[in-house]
C-alpha cells in the first residue's frame, strides 16, 4: 500500500520508474516537468512549483523527498523548492549522494568522494 503522507518530487516521469525499480519507496510522486537551468533559459516558471504548493495545501503530507539529479541544476531546484515550501513545516530531505554500488573508487571524481564521505553510514546503527 502507498503512504499518501510521503511525497517524492522528481524532475520527470522516467525517474519514477527508476525509483520504483528499487522496490523501497512506498509514497506518492509529484513530477516537476523539468528543473531550473538558467543557462538553458529555464527559470522557476519552467517547473510545476505552483501545482506542488497547491498539492501541499490540499493534502496531508508529513514529508517531502527531493529526488532530483545531483548536478548544479538539480541542487538549485531542490534548494529553491525547499525554501519556498518551508512554510508548510514538513520534514524535507533529498536523496543521499555518493558512490554507486559496484564502482571502483579509483575512477570516482572528488565531488562524488566528498559526498560519499559526508553521507557515510555506520556498519551498525549503534556505531557513531
Amino acid at each position: 500500500a502507498r503512504d499518501p503522507e510521503v511525497l517524492c518530487v522528481v524532475e520527470d516521469t522516467p525517474q519514477i520508474r527508476s525509483i520504483e525499480a528499487c522496490g523501497v519507496f512506498r509514497g506518492v510522486y509529484h513530477v516537476l516537468g523539468g528543473r531550473i537551468a538558467p543557462l538553458e533559459g529555464r527559470g522557476v516558471e519552467s517547473i510545476s512549483a505552483d501545482a506542488l504548493e497547491k498539492r501541499l495545501e490540499n493534502g496531508s503530507f508529513r514529508e517531502i523527498i527531493f529526488a532530483l539529479s545531483p548536478d548544479v541544476e538539480g541542487q538549485a531546484t531542490a534548494v529553491y523548492l525547499a525554501a519556498r515550501l518551508k512554510r508548510f513545516g514538513l520534514k524535507t530531505s533529498r536523496l543521499a549522494q555518493g558512490l554507486p554500488a559496484g564502482s571502483d573508487l579509483s575512477y570516482a571524481d572528488p565531488a562524488t568522494i566528498a559526498a560519499a564521505l559526508s553521507g557515510r553510514t555506520a556498519f551498525d546503527k549503534g556505531e557513531n
